[in-house]
């Protein structure tokens, strides 16, 4: 069986699938209904209507309604696309158990505690018949599928069939009114005429024909809503159970009719026009049958649960049982569900509910570098990768005791095969006429795993948990592997001399000569898949939700796990990503961690089976093998940035185009700039690459096309970096930034385009700054003038020496001097440090003859030192002149 969701909820008791969309609806003991996405495991809503717990569930085959009934006597007609309530059917005076909608009329059939089954036009809220007749508790009540009967079972031991054609008329008026202008809305007054009362697929232009027979049926709809029809004469009574009788169901299509009760057997009865008898007794389980439902590509099948916890198959056609599904839940089931349209089930139980299937859907595969072996129809079939050819290696329906299989593997030369089936192994040799045969001294028998150590040697995890190492031709060399207190649930293949081993939660490497773990690693999930790359180098884990990514070693590399979805199959690209699939997207997740998108699966998912540089060959949903074209260039040039093989990105990159700036923002982020600077006409993308790849040169173009300060900025910032003080200079020049300029022009001793910055700038406070730089008293005195601090300007000169001016400075405007307060402070003139050496050329720079990657030329390095090309004697102070 092959589990697709567990879900944790209070007590359920009851549950069904949407026909068309990935929704389940679950009852809960506390009142609430829950509407679950089991495909990304999401709760798209819950409501609370019902006081008590919600025993009976159903799904509109048409519409978005749900029809729910409890605990509280009540049955809710709920809209879940509106989220709202749109009737409510009061009629029952105790527990209900069951509900069901009509498939082509707009009807609503339920019981319960009260002994009686109610039948409901939903619509109007009125209740149309009551069928009485039962001793005790009604458990379960159903509609045929096309004929005008229904089924009921009860606790009194009796499962009774009755007949609906009583209801000819209400039937007209109820299918008019649900397909031709029923009210689905609350329709308190009864007394409004229901042609006023139309939906969206009222069609307005009736013909004449039509609208009297509407109006003569539309009379009778009073009555109807005035009266009730009573009736205790079921069409059968069948009571060949010996306690009460929780559930009963028609066959979808056949004259069948199947009951399951608390005397621990399953009875299906051949129903005719005529007569109603037991056809055959299945009796397996230990406790009471609480659920059924018919199963099977044909409906062939029967799937009970009952309150041993078990869930048990049975064929219809042999009369017998086949197995027993494999325990979700070891205790009580109380509700079963089938999906209408696809193979997938649900049981509901004491803590929660769980979605699976009967069988996993992948078609057993075992791949190597140059031939794809599966099991299909009964067959062993080959495909070649180079040839592209598709042969078949034998049909073990001849050979082997096998209907089907589950498993498939090779041994290293190919020629020695092994099919599992049910905790069955069986071992095929291939002989000199190159025909397989299966002798009975080389059946292997009961395991729950197989794997080939050698062409010789396999190893077999039997029932025991231990491991048999078996010699296939020679008895006396066979091995018993055990330890105390382990139990090996699962081994697979692992390099020379060893074995990949599940346990407790964990998985380790199983040295075989020294029968000891090696090495270990904790699991949270169950390891589903073992898929090892090409050398055994690195190995992935395949769990439901999420991937492990180790070395040959057991030390973690990488790990992904997935909420929203599940993980269907994955495949090993170079050895160095792993490919896999979900339902919707093929992805990819690098031994470093990284995880990205490759494409979006339009169709539906696939099982991977191998990948190549220009195709995919993969099984489909209906397990056919397809190949399709695939261009690895994005993940082959992925590959090269991680072993940082520049020729090789390089040549990737001239002849693929890649769409968007996806590549150009992968290329930066990984430390490629320069390359990715080839990739993009936008200027400003270029101008950012450039920088970070420090490329002066390429910068300065940009910079120039674009001519605005930020880029001057950020490019004097990478120049002065590298020590290019002409570039610097000339990018102070172009967004006029006079301040770091002055300062360019000390520390460089450039005291010439100093002063001509003095005679440039307007800005006081710089011409001050600067001619504390340049120790120019006069030019100080002036500008605290200039600025009004005669007071400063005349103790500046009077500090300095300079009588004269001060007592000019005085008289002009009128200083008074106050002979007691005269400092004094000897000052002495302040005059900045000249540089020990001046030079204006840039700093010299040691030549790097090494690159940065492996092979990458020595154009790219001679750009990325920071040398000035040329450009140094376009530069002139005067052009601010």
């Amino acid at each position: 069986m092959n589990v697709k969701l567990t879900r944790s909820s209070p007590k359920v008791k009851s549950v069904c699938f949407h026909s068309k969309k990935p929704l389940i609806i679950v009852g809960l003991i506390n009142g609430s209904i829950q509407i679950l996405n089991y495909e990304s495991n999401k709760l798209v809503n819950e409501y609370s209507a019902h006081k008590g717990a919600v025993r009976g569930l159903d799904l509109h085959a048409h519409k978005p309604f749900i029809v729910s009934g409890g605990d509280d006597q009540i049955v809710l007609i709920y809209s879940f696309e509106k989220e709202e309530i749109i009737s409510r059917l009061k009629g029952h005076t105790d527990y209900i158990r069951c509900v069901q909608f009509h498939k082509k009329y707009s009807w609503v059939l339920s019981c319960g505690d009260d002994f009686r089954i109610r039948l409901w036009d939903y619509p109007r809220e009125t209740q149309i018949a009551v069928f009485v007749g039962h001793q005790n508790f009604v458990m379960s009540a159903h509609f045929h599928p096309s004929n005008d009967l229904l089924v009921s079972s009860s606790l009194d031991k009796t499962i009774c069939v009755w007949d609906l054609s009583f209801l000819e008329d209400r039937k007209k008026i109820s299918g008019l009114s649900f397909t031709n202008g029923g009210n689905t809305s609350n329709n308190k007054n009864t007394n409004t005429s229901t042609d006023t009362n139309t939906d969206t697929h009222t069609d307005t232009n009736t013909d004449n024909i039509y609208l009297e027979e509407y109006n003569f049926l539309k009379t009778k709809l009073i009555s109807f809503k005035t009266s009730k029809f009573y009736t205790n004469d079921p069409k059968f009574v069948l009571n060949n159970h010996q306690n009460g009788v929780n559930y009963c169901i028609f066959h979808p299509s056949k004259p069948l009719l199947a009951s399951a009760s608390d005397d621990k057997t399953i009875i299906i009865w051949d129903l005719n026009e005529d007569i109603a008898k037991m056809n055959s007794v299945l009796e397996g389980h230990n406790y009471a049958v609480t659920s059924l439902v018919f199963c099977g590509v044909e409906k062939d099948q029967l799937m009970s649960c009952g309150e041993d916890g078990q869930i048990k198959l049975w064929s219809i056609s042999q009369k017998k049982y086949i197995k027993t599904i494999e325990n979700i839940y070891p205790n009580q089931f109380w509700c079963l569900s089938c999906h209408p349209n696809l193979p997938l089930y649900a049981v509901g139980h004491n803590e929660g509910y769980n979605i699976f299937k009967l069988k996993k859907t992948k078609v057993p595969s075992f791949i190597t570098p140059n031939s794809i072996f599966y099991a299909q129809n009964q067959k062993v079939f080959v495909y070649n990768t180079k040839s592209q050819k598709l042969s078949t290696v034998l049909d073990f329906s001849k050979h082997s005791s096998f209907n089907s299989t589950e498993k498939i593997t090779f041994c290293q030369s190919e020629e020695s095969f092994s099919l599992y089936c049910q905790n069955k192994f069986e071992i095929f040799t291939k002989c000199k006429n190159g025909e397989w045969k299966n002798n009975n001294m080389k059946k292997v028998g009961k395991g729950f795993d197989l794997t080939y150590l050698d062409n010789s040697r396999i190893a077999l995890c039997n029932s025991k948990g231990n491991i048999l190492i078996k010699h296939l031709y020679d008895k006396k060399r066979n091995k018993l592997l055990k330890q105390k207190n382990t139990f090996y649930k699962n081994i697979y293949s692992s390099y020379a001399g060893t074995l990949l081993v599940t346990f407790r939660k964990q998985i380790g490497i199983l040295n075989l000569e020294q029968k000891s773990i090696i090495s270990k690693m904790s699991i949270v999930e169950t390891i589903k898949e073992i898929k090892w790359a090409q050398g055994k180098k690195y190995v992935a884990l395949l769990s439901k939700r999420g991937i492990i990514i180790c070395d040959n070693k057991l030390n973690q590399l990488a790990s992904i796990s997935i909420s929203q979805s599940s993980i269907k199959s994955g495949v090993w690209f170079k050895s160095k990503i792993f490919i896999f699939t979900t339902k919707t997207q093929l992805k990819y997740l690098f031994i470093n961690g990284e995880v990205g998108l490759i494409k979006t699966l339009k169709n539906s998912p696939c099982h991977l089976l191998q990948i190549s540089k220009n195709q995919i060959i993969y099984f489909n949903k209906e397990n056919i093998m397809e190949i399709c074209q695939f261009k690895a260039n994005e993940l082959l040039l992925k590959i090269a940035i991680e072993e940082k093989n520049a020729n090789k990105i390089k040549k990737i990159l001239n002849i693929t185009k890649f769409p968007g700036n996806f590549m150009i923002q992968y290329l930066r982020k990984k430390g490629y700039p320069n390359i990715a600077l080839k990739l993009t006409n936008n200027l400003q993308s270029q101008f950012d690459l450039a920088i970070l790849s420090n490329n002066l040169s390429i910068a300065l173009d940009l910079a120039t096309k674009l001519n605005k300060d930020f880029f001057w900025k950020q490019l004097s910032s990478l120049a002065l970096e590298n020590g290019n003080i002409d570039l610097v200079e000339t990018c102070y020049q172009k967004c006029y930034d006079f301040e770091k300029l002055s300062f360019l022009y000390l520390i460089t001793g450039n005291l010439t385009n100093l002063r001509k910055i003095q005679n440039i700038s307007k800005n006081t406070n710089l011409n001050f700054m600067n001619s504390l730089y340049l120790c120019s008293i006069e030019k100080r005195i002036q500008l605290l003038i200039k600025s009004k601090k005669y007071c400063l300007a005349y103790l500046l000169a009077f500090n300095n020496g300079l009588i004269e001016k001060s007592e000019e400075i005085k008289n002009k405007f009128q200083i008074k001097i106050i002979a007691n307060q005269k400092s004094k402070f000897k000052p002495t003139l302040f005059k900045p440090t000249l540089p020990i050496f001046i030079n204006n050329q840039s700093w010299p720079l040691l030549k790097d003859n090494s690159t940065k990657h492996k092979n990458e030329n020595n154009n790219t390095e001679n750009n990325s030192t920071g040398q000035d090309n040329g450009w140094e004697n376009d530069i002139d102070i005067d052009f601010f002149l």
